[in-house]
């Protein structure tokens, strides 16, 4: 799903999709119970949230780029 995130918004405010606004609120609370670390949740914003691209978002991160890969899949991980 979240590959698909910006679809899923997007379907949520151009059709008020009730239906996927749970599935959003969902992936909140799934999110929120993770218990991710403040770099993982970083990575995920930046990654998914706000359409960075990894190397664009180590950048901002000032880490590797291969970091950044490693906190998002460890997040999804966690959030699974």
């Amino acid at each position: 799903m979240l590959t698909q995130l910006y679809h899923v918004r997007e379907s949520r405010f151009l059709r008020g999709d009730y239906e996927t606004s749970l599935l959003l609120l969902d992936l909140a609370q799934s999110i929120t119970e993770a218990n991710l670390t403040l770099r993982q949740k970083q990575a995920l914003r930046l990654d998914f949230f706000h359409d960075f691209i990894q190397k664009d978002a180590a950048h901002g991160m000032n880490i590797s780029q291969q970091a950044v890969s490693e906190h998002v899949r460890s997040a999804i991980q966690r959030i699974a």
